[in-house]
């Protein structure tokens, strides 16, 4: 698609700017990349007012001070484009956008905040990555699918949720894999594939309470082989000592965990879409998953992983001992994984959302 034409001014609305990796953000900040190397104009803009709910008055100046400096310094972790211009804000306002053409809300708090505004001149998107009702009520997550805004969801079960919830078009752009970054380095089948990988996560949502209980079962069952956790904080007291844990893990260091991976193991209860899987899958791991929803998007129980209920322990073991007394199954699965997820491409999720930014897609 030449849009080299066309320089329209986009702004990314995100939740307050962090030093964390965070999934969301990640897809965000690609997306912004990718539209900088399409012609556009594109700025951030971190939402921090729910920090002047938190925190007490007398702490305010401190906070703004705090979010300042992370937006100068922040992502560490990500090679964001040097034109995408970052601003914090306390109080979003109209006159944040007085030379926007397009505004996306990226999370349920910056829907909710670009919605109490009278932004008529503006084109106004809401990429809902999730269905974000640990913060917020069902009542009210729903409500911000009926807002005046162009709808786009990373999955398709996010996309049936919107349009059954609100009896509105939701366009569906999915989550895409960066190939240069997430690729197979080690063969499929190489002797040097030694471990077993999850995901280690402060939120209920990821399932670890159950990824420990797999650890300890696997470890029993099969003492030679290695297990690995990696995730965005420190390691948790939990994870037994035997567990190589690797802090704040991102593009090359995932690259060596994947690669070194036979079997990447997902707990999660459920998904927006399921960033690591798919990336495990990229880098030729073996998936052993339960059914989050996201991950309907790429996992084919039986053909390219291993499926079962959330949590389900003895199912998910089940299917981790399959695959490790049939190295040509996993194999199989493996390589079916990589075929499938050549499908998620940015080039293909970047035209897609230009669709939506242009022209009306619903």
């Amino acid at each position: 698609m030449n849009t080299s034409k066309q320089k329209k001014h986009i702004v990314f609305v995100m939740p307050a700017i962090t030093r964390k990796i965070v999934g969301g953000y990640k897809i965000v900040y690609e997306f912004a990349n990718r539209l900088v190397q399409r012609g556009y104009t594109v700025g951030i803009i971190y939402d921090c007012s729910v920090d002047l709910g938190i925190y007490k008055k007398s702490h305010h100046f401190a906070i703004e001070t705090y979010r300042n400096f992370l937006c100068l310094t922040e992502p560490k972790w990500f090679l964001l484009d040097k034109s995408i211009r970052k601003r914090v804000v306390f109080n979003l306002k109209e006159g944040d956008f007085s030379k926007t053409d397009v505004v996306f809300a990226t999370a349920i708090n910056t829907a909710i905040n670009i919605n109490r505004l009278n932004l008529k001149s503006a084109n106004l998107l809401y990429l809902i990555q999730d269905y974000e009702n640990w913060d917020f009520s069902d009542d009210v997550v729903i409500s911000t699918y009926k807002y005046n805004m162009k709808k786009i969801a990373v999955s398709r079960w996010l996309k049936d949720l919107v349009y059954e919830k609100s009896g509105q078009f939701c366009a569906y752009v999915p989550n895409a894999i960066d190939f240069n970054v997430f690729h197979t380095v080690n063969p499929i089948d190489s002797t040097s594939r030694k471990y077993i990988t999850f995901l280690y996560h402060e939120n209920e949502r990821k399932g670890c309470t159950y990824a420990i209980e797999l650890i300890k079962r696997i470890h029993t069952m099969y003492p030679y082989i290695g297990i690995c956790m990696f995730g965005a904080i420190s390691r948790g007291k939990e994870i037994p000592s035997y567990v190589e844990y690797v802090e704040k893990a991102n593009g090359n260091k995932l690259l060596k965990i994947y690669n070194k991976t036979k079997i990447f193991v997902c707990t999660s209860l459920v998904e927006g879409f399921g960033l690591t899987g798919a990336e495990s899958m990229a880098c030729g791991a073996a998936l052993v998953t339960t059914k989050t929803n996201g991950s309907d998007e790429y996992a084919v129980d039986g053909y390219n992983a291993l499926v079962s209920a959330p949590r389900d322990v003895e199912g998910m073991f089940k299917n981790i001992k399959r695959l490790m007394d049939d190295e040509a199954y996993r194999v199989y699965l493996a390589q079916n994984g990589v075929n499938t997820i050549r499908k998620f491409s940015w080039d293909n999720s970047i035209d897609n959302l230009i669709r939506c930014i242009e022209f009306d897609c619903g």
